[in-house]
């Protein structure tokens, strides 16, 4: 809402300069800023967003003809996400964390080809959706209502035990 920080911001008129950095994570801001940007900048965001692991559950159903299958895949999808934040007002600093399970689904599409009789090579693609979660929600206004899309290109080699 306009005129109000959320409690993980801390700027200040004229903290933000024309190109701002923002890597996701507080702590390797700050490492960059302090190797690589001249003296003074200031830190204004401690909040961390961690990906705690992957995973899906799809099938598979394509055309093949030689060598080569052309598929589409598609199933469910789900991902643990941990987020920290960190507040400072004067000399008192808060830290918060929570850790969610987002469930969704996943589609996508790929090639794969065989290289030798038990040797394939594949390339493809998926797209991942996770379902609206709300973290730190015993805080503040409602906590943090957060939800998450993926694209993901992947590549690789085979080996098909028979």
């Amino acid at each position: 809402s306009v005129g109000r920080m959320p409690i993980h911001l801390r700027a200040e008129p004229g903290d933000y300069a024309p190109a701002v950095l923002v890597p996701g994570d507080p702590r390797r801001a700050t490492y960059i800023a302090e190797h690589f940007f001249d003296p003074g900048f200031r830190l204004v965001n401690e909040e961390r967003g961690a990906l705690g692991y992957t995973g899906t559950f799809r099938g598979r159903a394509g055309y093949a003809w030689d060598r080569t299958m052309v598929y589409l895949t598609g199933g469910l999808a789900w991902m643990n996400n941990s987020i920290s934040v960190n507040a400072t007002s004067g000399a008192f600093t808060a830290g918060m964390s929570d850790s969610k399970m987002h469930v969704g689904g996943a589609i996508g599409a790929g090639v794969e080809y065989a290289l030798a009789p038990n040797w394939s090579a594949k390339a493809e693609y998926l797209y991942t959706t996770y379902a609206r979660e709300t973290y730190l929600g015993n805080v503040g206004a409602g906590g943090l209502n957060l939800s998450a899309d993926a694209h993901t290109l992947k590549a690789g080699i085979n080996y098909h035990f028979k």
